[in-house]
């Protein structure tokens, strides 16, 4: 059972040991579907108060809210597992995972770089035995990373700005501040190394920012009428890719002229949220629909970069929760699945559309990145670990 907005919107200012904070806050950490839906309130809550700002007394909605529910109470609507999502609540939140020496992943030899939101941090880690090799604090929740090898610039892009920290060492180099984020649920951050150039999402577009040394400076701008959720750049360097989860429609913007190129997925699912991936073997752009707005379950596209054709949808499996994709050698596709429970890594084919192997079900993943070697490693946020998988899917 999912809380209803009126819920949801109260998470936002509950103290921790308030009665059902927990339950909500457990399940939100569990179901990619509301946790779009808290995003999106989390921003209305930023956003209200300034559109009505010098118009007058701006009334105190959230306030109303509180005391309406201080007359009706809190219901408890977990359910079933509620004491299991409990002792999952309280438990360090990781956010994003990025690793070494492979096309799909950072380029940095020997590290593991692993984004933690709520400690408003980066931190490095040994991939052969999890050992921290340094961190650095932001002073902001990161939301994507990226790194440079030639620079050995490790980019963030945090919650009001683009930070460029020095890899080796995790030192901080250089801030540019961003406005119009907007939902930070759907950032997205691409890096062209030939070009010098970083790609960042902002509410009603995309920012190209000129990389420098340490300076980063707004180079061009590209303009939607959506706010982007996702964000690839084309094999050729030439055009970014990134989706617009409400219509569930894949777009293509050519950096030279901002032409726009548009794929409609599926004339009647929406996303609440969804992710992105190029497939550099094959030439191809994933999409993974995470949930839908009427609860339809995950999907999975593939977009031919070259001709256009798309495969899918892949339906998958509603339970558990789809949370992130990682394309594989030979057209394979690695979906991260979890619920607290469950889950593990889903591989598969559009091919031969279907599952071809399912990873450590056992155990549940919500990021995942390409090592050396075909070892794939899988981050749970919720318990705060990393699991490294070898090639014949054993969690070591």
């Amino acid at each position: 059972m999912h809380p209803d907005d009126l819920q949801l919107a109260t998470y936002l200012d509950l103290p921790s040991d308030a009665p059902g904070y927990q339950e909500l806050r457990a399940h939100v950490l569990t179901c990619s579907r509301c946790a779009a839906r808290l995003a999106l309130l989390r921003e209305d809550s930023r956003r209200i108060p300034a559109a009505l700002a010098g118009t007058g007394d701006t009334p105190d909605v959230r306030a109303a809210v509180r005391a309406r529910l201080r007359r009706g109470g809190l219901p408890l609507w977990l359910g079933q597992g509620a004491q299991l999502a409990l002792m999952l609540a309280g438990v360090l939140v990781f956010a994003l995972l990025l690793a070494a020496r492979t096309g799909t992943a950072a380029h940095r030899p020997d590290a593991l770089f692993v984004a933690d939101r709520r400690g408003e941090r980066i931190v490095a880690l040994s991939p052969e035995d999890g050992a921290q090799l340094a961190e650095v604090a932001l002073g902001a929740p990161p939301l994507e990373l990226a790194y440079d090898a030639r620079r050995d610039r490790l980019y963030v892009l945090a919650e009001g700005s683009v930070i460029a920290v020095e890899g080796r060492r995790l030192a901080l180099r250089g801030r540019q501040p961003l406005a119009q984020i907007g939902d930070t649920s759907r950032a997205g951050m691409a890096l062209d190394e030939r070009r010098d150039r970083l790609y960042v999402t902002r509410r009603d577009g995309v920012t190209a920012l000129a990389l420098d040394g340490d300076e980063l400076a707004v180079a061009a701008e590209y303009a939607t009428d959506f706010q982007p959720a996702g964000l690839v750049l084309a094999s050729d360097g030439q055009a970014l890719y990134t989706l617009d989860a409400e219509e569930l429609t894949l777009w293509k913007l050519d950096l030279a002229t901002g032409a726009a190129a548009q794929w409609r997925l599926s004339e009647v699912a929406t996303a609440q949220s969804g992710k992105l991936a190029l497939d550099r073997e094959r030439r191809r752009v994933l999409v993974l629909q995470q949930a839908g707005l009427g609860g339809e379950p995950p999907a999975l596209w593939a977009v031919d970069e070259a001709s256009g054709a798309v495969q899918g949808p892949l339906v998958l499996a509603s339970d558990p929760p789809a949370w992130d994709l990682l394309p594989l050698p030979g057209g394979l596709v690695a979906v991260a699945r979890g619920d607290g429970r469950r889950g593990g890594v889903e591989v598969l084919s559009l091919d031969r559309p279907g599952r071809v192997a399912q990873i450590s079900p056992g155990t549940d993943e919500h990021s995942l990145v390409a090592g050396p070697g075909g070892v794939l490693f899988g981050l749970n946020w919720l318990h705060g670990t990393v699991a490294r998988y070898d090639t014949d899917g054993r969690a070591t």
